[in-house]
């Protein structure tokens, strides 16, 4: 019987794993993580004992976590067994997988770019610290990269730095505007920055963001043109209103009768034109709700 080994995998990637003796074998896991199980908690029991012990990790949110385990490895006959009780920290950006070679796709086209005055060794013992990978420093040049692919949202990540005259410079690229920013505040404290200027740019989110304002102009202008119309429209009708009362106090019904169709065409109008707004507003499912 070959030597028991129990590996913790990460989205199918090992991160820590233990060898037991030989003739053993490993009958359950139970570890206790935050933010990690829910409930606080896992136990893992084999129907029947094996060799090995597989379980995947998946955290929901970027932090460190430490890993309480216990292992409970012993023959297969035995009534009794070993416990091995272990610690192992989780890095906080452990769901990001690291690439040996550059992105497939190229280098995302937003990125946050800042400028420190610390040796490009710190960025890569940050890099190492948080992402538990060792970063490519070039030693000629004083210069490192690191690429990452995120296990959650498969959403590339590139960290670039290199020396130059006025201090290290620091190239954060992905497409998350949120990530970039706890990647850049999170380096700042690892290096111990209370102040950092840093020059932004996402592309796609500013022209989703000048799309949303553009609609959002326009749907102001509708409103104000529509409120001034209906304020019309109101005038009209009350007029209309007040003009078949009195006709009605003369006795004169054919006026009446036509004090009352206008006032009713003049609703309808009114009625039209908030359907019209609401399809203009690409509000279908509304437009339809308020037709009936």
């Amino acid at each position: 019987m070959g030597p028991v080994t129990l590996w913790l995998l990460m989205c199918s990637r090992p991160v820590n794993h233990i060898t037991s003796y030989q003739h053993q074998h490993a009958c359950g896991l139970w570890s206790l993580a935050p933010q990690v199980f829910e409930g606080e908690s896992l136990l893992v029991h084999l129907p029947q004992p094996n060799s090995s012990l597989t379980v995947q990790l998946a955290p929901a949110k970027d932090a460190p976590v430490m890993l309480l385990m216990k292992v409970l490895v012993g023959s297969r006959t035995s009534q009794v067994y070993h416990v091995f009780e272990l610690e192992i920290e989780l890095p906080k950006y452990a769901m990001y997988a690291a690439e040996e070679r550059a992105l497939p796709s190229g280098l995302p086209s937003s990125h946050v770019c800042c400028v420190l005055q610390h040796p490009v060794s710190r960025v890569a013992s940050w890099i190492e610290t948080r992402f538990s990978t060792k970063a490519s420093v070039s030693p000629a040049s004083s210069s490192l990269e690191a690429h990452f692919t995120s296990m959650r949202t498969q959403q590339p990540l590139a960290l670039r730095a290199a020396a130059g005259p006025s201090g290290l410079k620091v190239w954060l690229h992905c497409d998350s505007m949120e990530l970039a920013g706890e990647l850049l505040q999170d380096l700042a404290s690892y290096l111990g920055v209370d102040e950092l200027s840093s020059t932004a740019s996402f592309p796609a989110v500013m022209d989703q963001f000048r799309n949303t304002l553009s609609k959002v102009e326009a749907c102001s202008a509708a409103r104000a043109h529509v409120e001034g119309d209906t304020a019309t429209l109101c005038a009209n009708i009350k007029a209309c209103v007040v003009r078949a009362e009195d006709a009605r106090l003369l006795g004169d019904m054919a006026a009446l009768k036509r004090q009352h169709r206008w006032a009713v065409t003049q609703e309808h109008v009114l009625l039209n034109w908030g359907f019209e707004g609401l399809q203009q507003w690409d509000g279908t499912a509304h437009a339809d709700v308020y037709r009936v």
